[in-house]
């Protein structure tokens, strides 16, 4: 590169064009200050800290989402009972929300179509912890973002069924395996009361279960946590065969 020579006794003229006037002004460098000073420390820092929480939260649930998943799957959430066979209706033993799993004691049959009716035999709440008043009441068709309280938030990746109302009633085929139905209950009124209907068709012959949609901890003695310590409410279950 060939050197430029300068008399250094000739004054040194600076730069008049518009860039060199917008970069030496002086919002300009209090504007690059902030930034690199202030704004983007911070930016880091948030960054650094919403990495560190998705590690500590969502891995977690994640793993615990896997973990109860395969206990689910092979038969250590659901307890067999034996069930009986029905030709026309058959009616449940009253199962509790706070039951993790509960037995119909009642046998389906693979492509046949079934009404479900349940009515409600005591009041369900969701929050009603022992000792004190409150909690939020519903019903078998659950409760969603608009009753949703700002702590249950967190439990929204622990939910068994993640996409789908809190205490939403969902029925299960079979001790093991996969197969769950998540009811779209619609409401009536009879003579004996309020009751919520649905129809579903069962993809193999088993025992058939219910439990409401709540959060769930993938770890064995603790599964049923969030079930056992804040829930409330009964209700039968009664299937009619079409």
């Amino acid at each position: 590169m060939r050197a430029i020579w300068r008399d250094p006794d000739e004054p040194c003229v600076e730069p008049t064009d518009v860039i060199y006037r917008l970069r030496s002004s002086g919002p300009y460098r209090a504007f690059f200050h902030v930034l690199k000073h202030w704004v983007l420390p911070f930016v880091f820092a948030v960054l650094l800290w919403a990495g560190i929480f998705v590690v500590l939260y969502f891995v977690p649930a994640l793993v615990s989402r896997a973990t109860f998943g395969a206990a689910n799957a092979l038969g250590y959430i659901c307890e067999p009972r034996g069930g009986v066979e029905f030709a026309g209706i058959g009616t449940s033993p009253p199962f509790q929300t706070k039951a993790i799993c509960s037995s119909t004691g009642l046998i389906v049959k693979q492509g046949a179509t079934y009404r479900v009716a349940i009515k409600v035999d005591s009041p369900w709440i969701d929050g009603n912890r022992e000792g004190e008043p409150g909690g939020i009441q519903t019903d078998p068709r659950g409760f969603g973002w608009s009753k949703t309280k700002v702590l249950q938030y967190l439990g929204v990746p622990y939910r068994r069924l993640m996409w789908s109302n809190w205490f939403s009633t969902v029925l299960r085929v079979g001790s093991t395996g996969f197969e769950e139905h998540l009811l779209h209950l619609k409401e009536e009124n009879t003579t004996d009361g309020v009751i919520y209907t649905a129809t579903f068709k069962p993809q193999k012959d088993g025992e058939l279960f219910v439990f409401v949609n709540d959060s769930v901890i993938g770890l064995p003695g603790i599964y049923d946590y969030f079930y056992r310590s804040n829930n409330a409410g009964a209700a039968t279950v009664t299937l009619q065969k079409q």
